[in-house]
């Protein structure tokens, strides 16, 4: 018969073990939303931005000194640069405990769900159960709570982000709401963004050393010829008359919308 002892600590580890794989998981599993797979986009689209707004510094100026470029379209590129970007690091920084309600929610995967999770179940965080689970001596410094309440301060950057996000982009905040920030949760710049990138990416970094003793290359490697067909315009000047006509389509489709017969919504 086995001791009191002895089966408190086999329920130890097997949860344990259930935790510990369920954090390996979330961080670089196989599933869409695992923490390496929203990195890497992060990270990408991070590059293709800098990528492209050198392209615009260096492009042909005007007599104005303005770029040859359209602006119509570059300036959809940057907002939708800025805005997916936020959302990205957002999603990233979600945590476990709803702010208003105080209940638990494990339904999302974020680097902020991981931290808040391990330091639930920190108890469970020993040499012995490592050992056991990796089959050798665990010779690296266990994580306590202190360590992962400095990880997570580590994430105040992308807590401003998230802040402005829940106000001006995940949801349509009212002037009343959006008082509730602070200045410099108002107006992002882009390098509030690569700072909030930085800290997301150095505890992930962290994260990946610990959970599964391994170096990570953060930067994604591409599988084309990224540079393709960059020197080609949008569109060929034969083709103008074109796009025109398309636009005006377009915008009579639209406008199109409002005809309609309002009555048959009122009730009589």
């Amino acid at each position: 018969m086995k001791s009191l002892g002895a089966s408190l600590s086999m329920n130890n580890y097997e949860e344990f073990e259930r935790k510990w794989q369920q954090w390996k998981d979330w961080l670089s599993g196989e599933d869409t939303h695992s923490i390496g797979v929203q990195i890497s986009e992060l990270v990408w689209n991070s590059a293709v931005f800098n990528f492209v707004n050198t392209c615009i510094q260096i492009a042909p100026r005007n007599l104005d000194g303005e770029p040859e470029l359209n602006g119509m379209v570059w300036d959809l590129f940057v907002r939708m640069y800025f805005r997916s970007q936020m959302l990205s690091l957002r999603r990233l920084n979600e945590g476990l405990i709803n702010p208003g309600s105080r209940r638990r929610d494990d339904s999302v995967i974020s680097i902020r769900a991981i931290l808040e999770d391990m330091k639930a179940n920190v108890n469970l965080i020993t040499r012995r159960n490592i050992s056991q689970f990796e089959g050798r001596e665990c010779r690296r410094k266990v994580i306590s709570s202190a360590t992962i309440d400095r990880l997570l301060m580590k994430l105040d950057p992308v807590n401003k982000i998230k802040r402005h996000s829940d106000k001006f982009i995940a949801h349509a905040a009212t002037p009343a709401s959006k008082q509730e920030l602070k200045p410099d949760e108002i107006n992002i710049t882009f390098m509030q963004l690569k700072e909030a990138e930085k800290s997301l990416c150095q505890v992930y970094v962290f994260l990946s050393d610990f959970l599964q003793q391994s170096n990570l290359e953060l930067f994604p490697v591409p599988e084309y010829d990224q540079f393709y067909c960059i020197d080609r315009p949008l569109v060929d000047s034969v083709n103008l008359e074109k796009m025109y006509s398309i636009w005006h389509d377009y915008e009579d489709e639209e406008n199109g919308w409002s005809a309609f017969d309002i009555k048959e919504y009122i009730s009589t």
